[in-house]
């Protein structure tokens, strides 16, 4: 049996697509995220609940370094896929 030939894609369509695809990926995604530093802004409430100074210095810098390494994966050529640091308070 003979194989079809792959017919050659429009450049500026194929462009288009992952653009699109991009943008509604990356619009979900933040979305995401500013809806969970919502949830985390909720344990700030000292009513319900015991936490000290270090704790919170120790969420802001993991949250800060997790956000220097996305930028910089935005900015550097692609790498292969670093595991998921976990973040434990304690």
């Amino acid at each position: 049996m003979a194989r079809k030939a792959k017919v050659a894609k429009d450049p500026k369509a194929v462009g288009a697509a992952r653009r699109a695809r991009f943008v509604k990926l990356a619009s979900k995604r933040t979305q995401m995220v500013l809806s969970k530093i919502r949830v985390l802004g909720n344990c700030s409430n000292r009513a319900s609940y015991l936490f000290y100074a270090a704790d919170i210095t120790k969420i802001f810098g993991a949250i800060e370094d997790a956000l220097t390494e996305a930028r910089a994966r935005f900015d550097a050529a692609p790498k292969d896929k670093e595991e998921a640091k976990q973040f434990t308070i304690e």
